[in-house]
């Protein structure tokens, strides 16, 4: 991974780099030795179980698959922290999420060939499930310990990056100026401190006895917020193609991608629920009147 300058981004950068191995290798794995246990009978009876039509069947998975997704773009929102940034974050996006789809879809797959569906939805740790069902209950143990310290390391690198995002955010007057305040280590403590504040009373309802749906429906509003933001970056696409590129055919390259590309996030949008799309769209309404409060004010930075 590139190197991050500056010490906090540094620091963070190695913990991230070294933690993420717990996540991959017990991943990885499981795609180079799953095929030898893989049961082609049980896998067929795993494939929607319910008979649920194929179009209502991906409809209702899409918002889950963008949420599995959500966070590659945070390479774009460290692009200040990272050395040669025009070359090295569009590598580390477009590598990262072949990488991540590869990963999803082997292992997704090849668990379904491995391990009844009812044990899956039985349990919190289902690739520990997995892996005790092959190779017993110790094996199972070590890999969630694996994949709860790799899921720590990621914490701790998207704890940075929002960090540095609501940091550049105030120093562009879209929030108050508390989170645009580093420290020596170039760290924006204060800015870090209210996040996970806020952070933590937004777990606080997931604790509950209807954990699951309440986390659904704060994943479908993650991805309807995340799809929205997409639509407008890539409508910006065909104004930066006009101004940054002299050639006509690489403009009608990237403008012809940019239209397929809102005509899936549309039609993404279009398949989520109606109660997260009305709750979404208030949240977002929410957002400019905030917006609007703030550049109205004296501790605005504009």
């Amino acid at each position: 991974m590139d190197q991050l300058t500056g010490s906090s981004g540094y620091i963070t950068g190695r913990i991230t780099g070294i933690f993420v191995w717990a996540l991959l290798l017990p991943l990885i794995t499981l795609v180079i030795v799953g095929g030898f246990w893989f049961d082609p009978a049980l896998y067929a009876a795993n494939w929607n179980p319910h008979q649920i039509p194929t179009v209502d069947a991906v409809s209702s998975g899409i918002s889950m698959t963008f949420w599995a997704f959500l966070g590659l773009e945070s390479a774009c929102a460290n692009a200040e922290s990272v050395e040669n940034p025009e070359k090295n974050v569009p590598k580390a996006v477009i590598c990262a999420t072949l990488l991540t789809a590869f990963i999803y879809i082997a292992t997704t797959n090849l668990t379904a060939g491995l391990v009844p569906n009812v044990a899956l939805l039985q349990s919190d740790a289902p690739f520990a499930v997995v892996y005790a069902s092959l190779f017993g209950g110790t094996s199972g143990a070590v890999v969630s310990f694996l994949l709860w310290l790799g899921c720590a390391g990621s914490l701790v690198s998207w704890q940075f990056t929002m960090a540095r995002v609501f940091a550049s955010s105030a120093h562009a007057g879209f929030f108050p100026p508390i989170f645009g305040q580093m420290n020596k280590h170039d760290a924006a403590v204060k800015g870090l401190v209210i996040l996970t504040g806020v952070q933590s009373l937004l777990c606080l309802p997931i604790l509950s006895p209807s954990t699951f749906t309440i986390y659904e429906q704060f994943t479908d509003l993650a991805v309807f917020i995340t799809l929205f933001a997409f639509v407008l970056c890539m409508s910006g696409s065909f104004a930066l193609a006009k101004a940054e590129c002299t050639s006509l055919e690489r403009r009608e390259t990237i403008n012809s991608v940019a239209i397929v590309a809102i005509a899936m996030l549309l039609g993404s949008l279009y398949c989520l629920n109606f109660g997260t799309m009305k709750i979404g769209t208030v949240l977002l309404c929410l957002g400019w009147v905030y917006y609007g409060m703030l550049k109205g004010l004296p501790l605005s930075n504009q």
